[in-house]
């Protein structure tokens, strides 16, 4: 007979994915020896918090004691609860009860097919319970702290609700009962009201003393640090901690020195911060929404990631158009696009890399006419470096707001807390009361694609040689322009050719700062964002009198309107000198406007005057029409009446 082996903790450690030396892997398994006394033992008993802190369920005053009905158990799921019930009376977490409060157990299968989660359903107890004051860590915060570390560890606690004690006369309240009887827990179960802020209590006190870089929320601890030597010494001081309060962790689901961690829905690393594919798939694998209620589900697990995703709120405006009240469900081809953008965004997300505080940020703002959006970067390694993309959709009311106080909106909804971040708005210049931001405007040519790409992020832009349309219906055509004979316009205007020149060498010229350059062609950005550029044109342009004679005789639902109609609507494709002037000569010398417009201002009246005295029979005539009339027999609806003014003849 071959003698029993020792247990060796270290042995549950899987470190083949370990960034350490062969020799430092010694040492990590001698510290794990050490530390036994942190981690549970082969007989599986639980560790016990001996800390100050104990869960407290406090009632509201007057409350009726929740006795609900005892759930029927399933004859498979018998023997299960009787092997729970029986392991949690040996390890001290539960006993048995005569209170009067009673809940019903609630069986959960887990990811693995054979085993089960043993819970109770407290919501009758929960909802006579006083609310407890929650402080939970933000998660992007713990997720920016961590990120762009060299080593990583992950430690998990055994049951950890179950090491925390209870108030031992609010033992009874947590009672439950089954086929085998009525029990209450000693230790802290999951489910109650408050038991995750308690946890948290604990384990912010439990790392107040730490000189090591650990992170925790609530369950999820996470160790970060820059050399091997010095992630070794951390584990050191976080094993020793544990073993100090009594708790304990399981060892084989703790992950020691890797070079990236999954946590908290996310990948961290050297490089930065991804989506967990494990989290993702659920986004992908959504099927397609029957209602606003699976909309919402499905934009809330998108957002989780939003800041993955530039011009997140862009993209989604059209699901998010029917959630709202009194929207009918009608799912189109737009929302069908929205929502596989999304899943693609998600599933091919970048690393973004965390904030280095002490630099100054980088601040991108824009908007279009759904929503506002802003890219936060950080020049890191001599790199301008994304952190996070934000957006969000506008309100009706801040739809109409004007290009300049929407991009304001989105500057001062995502601005970041640092003490010089450098905001980059592509309009004009912001007044920010707080800080001491430096402020300027970018007029490069990457800036204005990504201002396209806000506007129309679903199809850019061809390179064309005409601006022409094919589409059928009259009123949504186009004018007709020729852009080659547009950029040997410019190039023959000396103010034009300059302003080319400051663009094209990125000169910062404050006169330039509203015009962009694209394909050759010079267009000024106009005051509303949700318009296109306008093509810039000289004053002596042929083209401009060929495109107001289209926009104003053709059909294209702008045909013979007055002047200022007929100017905003060619502003929506350029802009010139002297052009609302040019507009107003050529409508006020129009033919058929002379002709069919009321205004004085378009047609030439006939001064009133005294008709003169006839001296002759049928020198003068006056005439009417009387009808309609009923049909006469020969077809008649009409009788027209002619008076000779001299002799009062009738004649019909």
């Amino acid at each position: 007979m071959q003698p029993k082996t020792p247990y060796d903790v270290a042995n549950e450690i899987d470190l083949s994915t370990s960034a350490l030396t062969e020799h430092q892997k010694e040492q990590l398994k001698d510290l794990v020896r050490l530390h036994s006394n942190a981690f549970v033992g082969p007989d599986g008993h639980l560790g016990h918090y001996n800390g100050p802190i104990k869960h407290r369920i406090d009632l509201v005053e007057n409350a009726i004691i929740p006795t609900r009905k005892i759930y029927r158990v399933p004859l498979e799921k018998r023997l299960e609860i009787e092997r729970q019930i029986t392991q949690m009376i040996e390890d001290g977490i539960i006993r048995e009860s005569t209170s009067p409060f009673c809940s019903p157990i609630v069986l959960v299968r887990k990811r693995e097919a054979n085993s089960w989660r043993f819970t109770i359903d407290f919501r009758g107890l929960n909802a006579i319970t006083k609310p407890q004051q929650s402080i939970l860590p933000n998660i992007q915060d713990i997720i920016d702290l961590c990120a762009n570390k060299c080593l990583y560890s992950s430690l998990d606690f055994q049951q950890g609700f179950h090491q925390i004690p209870l108030e031992k006369t609010h033992c009874e309240r947590t009672a439950f009962a089954c086929f085998l009887g009525a029990f209450e827990y000693i230790r802290m179960p999951m489910g109650l009201k408050g038991a995750p802020a308690t946890f948290q209590r604990i384990m912010d006190n439990f790392k107040k003393h730490l000189r090591a870089r650990v992170f925790i929320y609530i369950d999820d601890l996470i160790i970060t640090s820059e050399t091997p030597e010095e992630h070794l010494a951390d584990i050191d001081e976080v094993l020793t901690k544990i073993e100090q309060i009594g708790m304990e962790l399981k060892a084989s689901k703790c992950e020691f020195a890797r070079k990236e961690i999954k946590s908290l829905g996310f990948i961290l690393s050297k490089d930065g911060i991804k989506p967990n594919p494990e989290k993702t798939k659920a986004i992908d694998e959504y099927p397609t929404p029957k209602n606003p209620t699976d909309i919402k589900a499905f934009l809330g697990m998108c957002s989780f990631f939003r800041r993955f995703v530039h011009n997140f709120a862009s993209i989604a405006s059209p699901l998010t158009a029917l959630t709202k009240k009194d929207t009918p469900f009608i799912w189109a081809l737009e929302c069908e696009t929205a929502m596989n953008l999304l899943k693609q965004a998600l599933t091919t997300a970048p690393i973004l890399v965390a904030p280095r505080l002490g630099s100054p940020f980088v601040i991108e703002t824009d908007s279009s006419g759904e929503a506002a959006a802003g890219v936060l970067k950080q020049e890191q390694d001599d790199l301008l470096r994304v952190i996070a993309y934000a957006s969000r959709t506008l309100t009706v009311h801040e739809s109409r707001y004007p290009a300049i106080v929407l991009e304001a909106l989105g500057l001062v909804s995502r601005s970041i807390k640092s003490p010089t971040p450098s905001k980059r708005p592509d309009r004009k210049t912001i007044k920010i009361s707080n800080g001491s931001p430096r402020i300027r405007h970018c007029h490069h040519v990457p800036t204005r694609k990504s201002k396209c790409c806000l506007r129309h992020s679903l199809t850019p832009p061809p390179d064309v040689n005409a601006l022409t349309t094919t589409d059928g219906n009259p009123s949504n055509r186009r004018p007709s322009l020729n852009l080659e004979s547009i950029r040997k316009e410019q190039d023959e205007c000396p103010w034009i050719v300059s302003y080319k020149d400051a663009l094209e060498n990125e000169e910062p010229n404050p006169e330039v700062a509203n015009y962009i350059l694209l394909n050759g062609i010079q267009y000024k950005l106009p005051e509303r964002v949700s318009q296109d550029p306008q093509i810039v044109l000289p004053e002596n342009s042929k083209i401009k009198h060929e495109l107001i004679k289209q926009v104003h005789e053709s059909n294209f639902g702008t045909a013979h309107l007055g002047i200022q109609k007929t100017r905003s609507a060619i502003a929506k494709l350029a802009i010139w000198n002297r052009m609302s002037l040019d507009v107003s000569n050529f409508v006020k010398s129009c033919p058929l406007c002379q002709l069919r417009k009321n205004p004085s201002a378009y047609r030439t009246n006939e001064p009133l005057d005294r008709f003169k005295i006839p001296k002759r029979p049928w020198q003068r005539l006056h005439s009417d029409v009387v009808g309609p009339l009923s049909l006469t027999p020969t077809g008649n609806r009409f009788i027209i009446a002619f008076v000779d003014v001299f002799s009062k003849t009738h004649n019909r």
